[in-house]
């Protein structure tokens, strides 16, 4: 990228939930090369909002070392955070590089938390004959109803979207349907919500018909 002199857009603001490994990617030593390049075009975007949404936190930045595109950053219309948020945020961000006990303990309570629900949810998909695309981590899990778009014969955007529909209408089940994904035929369960609402979703969910 630096070689053919693009500007390379890095998205980061899903990371920090993983809880499989097995297909990650180390690109530190990338990154570091990329910044530190006089012809790097390189901005990142990242921030805090999903470790701690559940807890009020929604905070995101971008940022490059390179000074012309920081300053077309800056020319964009933006809110300024309030103070206590700007605060909260650079002690966070302090914490995670310094690997603060308590922070990484949280964390790794939370990815397990997550990773838990995730099985559970898979298996109650899949027995009533959805497709789940296995998920790494994050706070979502995205499933296709494969049987119910077959036995109707269904384009899968639209049984996908009749599917949804049933779960909020016959069962109080919210589920972004496939034409909100923009994934035909696959929908998104949200993984952090309470216990208690978490359970009784999954027992809504087993007394579906197959």
């Amino acid at each position: 990228a630096a070689a053919q002199q693009c500007t390379v857009i890095m998205d980061s603001i899903f990371s920090g939930l993983e809880f499989d490994h097995s297909g990650y990617w180390e690109l530190d030593h990338l990154v570091q090369k990329f910044v530190y390049s006089t012809q790097a075009r390189l901005v990142l975007i990242s921030g805090v909002a999903k470790e701690y949404a559940a807890g009020g936190l929604r905070f995101g930045y971008a940022w490059s070392a390179n000074r012309e595109l920081m300053q077309s950053l800056q020319s964009l219309k933006h809110r300024k955070i309030h103070y206590t948020l700007g605060y909260a945020a650079r002690e966070l961000f302090q914490a995670h590089v310094q690997q603060e006990p308590r922070l990484v303990q949280h964390l790794q309570t939370q990815k397990a938390l997550l990773a838990e629900r995730a099985k559970r949810l898979t298996e109650i998909l899949q027995a009533k004959g959805w497709q789940v695309l296995k998920p790494s981590g994050g706070l979502f899990l995205v499933a296709k109803p494969q049987k119910y778009i077959e036995e109707n014969q269904l384009d899968a955007t639209k049984g996908a979207d009749q599917m949804v529909a049933f779960l909020f209408e016959q069962q109080n089940l919210a589920v972004n349907n496939s034409t909100w994904t923009g994934l035909p035929g696959y929908c998104r369960f949200v993984l952090s919500v309470s216990e208690q609402s978490f359970n009784e979703a999954l027992l809504r969910l087993q007394m579906l018909t197959d």
